[in-house]
């Protein structure tokens, strides 16, 4: 567990940090040129990072160092590096396994995810006793199926587009799987949505507790009529065996799909067991068990002595009572668990409710902090785990976010530093990690200054004619065009054009141009991309520790387990909790 006075002193020095250096990160990409961030690189810094090499500009964001480079760098990166979100898989979880019908649809980095993921949903309801998994954005319900089939939890699975939750009955076949409930709901900072939660999972619990009920109900028939049939030493013929559940749900004594007995044998029910027979297994019949009688007896049979008679009367009788304690016994736990199903039914949320575990895969924009909300509110909800993605797709508020920064301590820390949360730095924080930086190819970093400069151009034409650049497709050029300047520009001006404007040769003209006058500030663009791979780690630990002090300072336990592999899945972190009763 995390301690408050040790994250708010982290937190305050990734706050310091990202203070001064906001001019790495905060502007927009493409308008590289329009902002020249270059300027702003000290003097002594520019010396060395436009004369790194592939393999030295690769490990600078692990901490690479040189003796001879200048303090203020050395600094800057080695600070840096001590403060970066710890990402390295935990050893604790052991993921599972996936047979071939689970893992059905997924691809191998959804296969990765759900697999560490579902393990530690499994610990985490192994400590907090709960059986029941809310899965909230659960799209087609990939962790859900696999939650029930490998570790046998409940799930209720939330997402807000209904064709998704379409998708989840069909792929986890849920409507035969009473184990698994799809719903279309979208969880929301209100309220409103809490309650429109609260009233939902009531009758998701309700049902689950239904269906245990009609469950036990037939095993109790079954025990019930194994007893009977011992006792009165009568063998069942071969086309009324009931000596298994198997039986119950084959048998044409019974129809298992929908609950009803046969003609034949509609007369063996009592009239308790004849209501409710449209939902599934309500209800049984009454006995499903026919005894048959010897049709012939002989004649040297019917003078038996009478002593044998009295003794064979003696027999039914004693066979009959045991028969009719085992039928009373069974009626009255039918009774009682109808009661208890009236009263689980009927009763208040907070008196009947289930220990649920809210867990979210790829929680985006808002969604995580409405989540930790609902947590904190919701008693029946015990324990959290969820992993974020998309921060800059949080709401607006005035020039903030409503959600970010939610912890006070965050908010008054940042306030004192005059640090700000913008687009570009929320969305820094949303980009791939350091990990996958470590293996760029000389090719990879002139590709990546290539889109970059390219696109830039064009934003800066648009913004010197005072224009704007109006997409005709939805993507102006692929990765086939930027095999030089000219090449992309006639692709361009095919897919794109620029409002007020006339005459695609004199657009050319002044882009090229442009590009002649701008190429000799192209290698700034991986120094700088560089400078922000060696920031993005601390902004993402700022925004998930301030959901951790937030959490904390409302008296929830909390923790974070780097989950994944970040090569594989780059929003690798879990944030966990769990309650005390």
């Amino acid at each position: 567990m995390m301690k408050m006075e040790d994250l708010s002193y982290i937190n305050k020095q990734l706050v310091e940090m990202l203070a001064e250096n906001q001019w790495i990160y905060n502007f927009q990409v493409t308008r590289f040129f329009i902002e020249e961030p270059w300027k702003y690189i000290p003097v002594e810094w520019k010396n060395v990072l436009l004369k790194l090499t592939t393999e030295e500009l690769d490990s600078l964001p692990f901490g690479f160092l040189k003796d001879d480079w200048p303090e203020s760098l050395r600094n800057f990166i080695s600070t840096a590096s001590k403060l970066a979100l710890p990402r390295s898989i935990s050893e604790e979880i052991q993921p599972c396994i996936l047979d071939t019908e689970v893992k059905r649809g997924m691809n191998p980095k959804k296969q990765h995810e759900v697999r560490h993921m579902a393990a530690l949903i499994s610990d985490i309801a192994i400590k907090t006793g709960c059986d029941v998994v809310i899965d909230v954005g659960s799209g087609l319900g990939y962790l859900g199926h696999v939650l029930n089939t490998v570790y046998g939890l409940k799930v209720i699975g939330l997402e807000s587009k209904q064709s998704h939750t379409s998708g989840a009955d069909k792929r986890t076949f849920s409507d035969s799987n009473r184990d698994i409930i799809n719903v279309t709901f979208e969880m929301e900072d209100s309220p409103d949505s809490v309650s429109e939660f609260k009233t939902l999972i009531s009758s998701c619990l309700k049902k689950f507790r239904k269906e245990e009920i009609d469950n036990e109900n037939i095993q109790d028939h079954v025990n019930s009529t194994m007893k009977a049939t011992t006792k009165s030493e009568v063998q069942p013929t071969s086309d009324v065996d009931c000596t298994s559940v198997e039986h119950l749900k084959n048998s044409k004594t019974y129809d298992y799909s929908i609950g009803e007995c046969s003609p034949q044998y509609e007369n063996m029910q009592s009239e308790e067991n004849k209501t409710n027979v449209q939902d599934c297994r309500n209800d049984l019949c009454g006995s499903c068990v026919k005894s048959r009688t010897e049709s012939d007896r002989s004649d040297e049979a019917s003078k038996a002595a009478t002593e044998s008679d009295q003794s064979d009367e003696a027999n039914k009788a004693a066979t009959e009572s045991d028969q009719s304690d085992e039928a009373s016994k069974a009626a009255t736990k039918s009774d009682q668990r109808d009661e208890a199903s009236k009263t689980a039914t009927e009763g208040n949320l907070d008196q009947y409710s289930r220990q649920c575990i809210l867990i979210g895969l790829h929680c985006c924009g808002d969604l995580t902090p409405a989540m930790l909300k609902v947590y904190s509110d919701v008693k029946f909800l015990r324990g959290l785990c969820c992993v974020s993605c998309c921060y800059h797709r949080m709401s607006k508020q005035g020039d903030g976010y409503s959600h970010f920064p939610m912890s006070k301590i965050t908010e008054n820390t940042m306030l004192k530093c005059r640090l700000r949360p913008t687009v570009p730095f929320l969305r820094l924080a949303a980009q791939e990690t350091r990990a996958r930086w470590r293996t760029q190819s000389e090719e990879t970093h002139e590709s990546h200054t290539k889109a970059v400069a390219y696109r830039s151009l064009l934003e800066l034409f648009a913004h010197q004619e005072n224009t704007e650049c109006n997409k005709l497709f939805r993507r102006i050029a692929t990765a086939g065009d930027f095999v030089n300047f000219q090449s992309y520009v006639d692709k361009t001006l095919s897919r794109c054009e620029f409002a007020s404007l006339q005459g695609k040769e004199s657009v050319k003209y002044k882009l090229i141009s442009l590009y002649e006058e701008y190429k000799a500030k192209f290698p700034y663009i991986e120094v700088i991309t560089v400078l922000q791979v060696i920031l993005q780690p601390l902004i993402e630990r700022l925004i998930i520790q301030d959901r951790v002090m937030w959490l904390l300072e409302n008296g929830q336990k909390s923790y974070l387990i780097p989950l994944f592999d970040d090569v594989i899945s780059p929003r690798n972190i879990a944030l966990c909790s769990t309650k005390t009763h």
